[in-house]
């Protein structure tokens, strides 16, 4: 049997190989230029086969023998070590966090909005997969995850910081489900994190400064139909940007006593990470100002089933920016208010007229924890809300006529409003 000194003081032969024997036929190939490798002999099915076990003193003599010994008990089980090794390569590769990432991203492309999924797809190149991706998934500690989020937080990304850890926790976890992980090691790391800094969307609240924009919208020259119409909407129905933006003529009904708009359930924000169960359409009761804008632009929409048509396409919805890009036009800043806004602006002024956290929570379409009673809500509660929209549209009004200049306080019960009877 051989020793390290053996091994490490035969001097090479310059015009061949030199090969010693460990015994077992394990042995060190010594090659012309001084480089020692350690190979293994060995027969299966009757033929002549080798295998390498790396290269020495980088693998030492303990370490070669225990590769042997390994090697021989696959044999003794019937299966050709170098084809195990060939399969338990081939299984590394799909194990790894990046191959295991892949899948994942691949499987969120069908259930997010494309500009989500474009965010999730730029994070996860741009963090994890420089840190992680050539690991094994089993392998990955929470330590080997922390620091790359520190490493965010340090460029003052916090709110990043937590979206990776959570996208890294989606990939453990699916990695467990397909077999290929065990554990989800950033778990438990948003402890670890800073706290997320909560930013809310500008908007104006003051009842003056308010009717002034709402004045301002209203009276805006060189706007398309279709534009305007939107401007003038968001803040009357105060749903999300995208939702509003998405709008079918299909979605409507302005021939009932109360219009209503219902939104599908596939439109909704998050609507591909919910259950079908879960999956409820959003009814937005329309107040009579409302209905009266969508009829006029009804009038001039032809056949096209978009309620607001793109400028430069009318086959696809207006873009994200054109509205914001409105709003800068008319003078007011992406720090004084965005489109998105307008949802804050009726939630602090509704609570502020005496409407129930819960209606109004509803009505902005928020998560209720208990998807049964969310259910019940969105189908009982439908009078009430018909109320508040109209009650909204109605102080909007009040607003714009300069008749609200502070928040009052005041309590409306359910069945009261200013304007047309319910």
């Amino acid at each position: 049997m051989l020793t390290d000194t053996e091994v490490a003081r035969t001097k090479p032969d310059p015009l061949r190989e030199i090969r010693l024997s460990d015994g077992e036929g394990l042995h060190v190939a010594l090659l012309p230029n001084g480089r020692r490798y350690w190979r293994w002999d060995y027969t299966f099915c009757g033929r002549r086969k080798q295998l390498s076990f790396g290269r020495y003193p980088i693998v030492t003599l303990k370490d070669a023998r225990a590769k042997k010994l390994a090697a021989q008990k696959i044999l003794a089980s019937g299966t050709d070590p170098s084809r195990a090794r060939q399969h338990a390569k081939i299984a590394a590769a799909t194990d790894t966090f990046e191959a295991v990432a892949a899948e994942w991203i691949a499987l969120q492309k069908t259930k997010l909005h494309p500009k989500t999924w474009i965010a999730k797809h730029t994070r996860l190149h741009q963090y994890l997969l420089p840190a992680l991706g050539a690991r094994t998934v089993r392998e990955i500690k929470p330590l080997d995850v922390l620091p790359l989020l520190q490493a965010i937080e340090r460029q003052s990304k916090r709110d990043t910081a937590h979206r990776v850890r959570a996208m890294a926790s989606e990939i453990f976890r699916y990695a467990a489900i397909t077999a290929r992980g065990e554990i989800d090691p950033a778990a438990l790391l948003g402890d670890a994190l800073q706290p997320v800094q909560v930013r809310h969307h500008p908007t104006l609240l003051d009842p003056v400064a308010v009717g002034q924009l709402l004045t301002a919208i209203d009276q805006a020259e060189s706007l398309s139909p279709a534009i305007a119409a939107a401007l003038q909407l968001a803040p009357l129905l105060f749903v999300r940007p995208g939702e509003l933006r998405g709008a079918r003529w299909t979605e409507m009904n302005l021939d009932a006593i109360h219009a209503m708009w219902r939104i599908p359930a596939a439109r909704m924000k998050g609507a591909g990470m919910k259950p079908v169960a879960e999956r409820i359409d959003h009814l937005v009761p329309l107040a009579t100002q409302a209905a009266a804008i969508l009829r006029d632009l009804k009038t001039l929409a032809g056949d096209n089933p978009l309620v607001f048509p793109g400028v430069k396409s009318a086959a696809r919805p207006l873009s994200d920016a054109t509205l914001p890009t409105v709003l800068r036009r008319l003078g007011y800043s992406a720090e004084q208010q965005s489109i998105h806004g307008f949802r804050t602006l009726a939630s602090t002024h509704l609570r502020e007229i005496g409407f129930e956290n819960d209606l109004v929570e509803l009505q902005l379409s928020h998560k209720i924890a208990n998807p049964v009673r969310a259910a019940y809500d969105k189908a009982a509660r439908v009078p009430e809300r018909v109320h508040m929209m109209q009650a909204w549209a109605d102080h909007l009004d009040a607003m714009k006529a300069g008749r609200v200049v502070a928040f009052t306080g005041r309590v409306l019960e359910f069945g009261e409003r200013s304007g047309a009877a319910l």
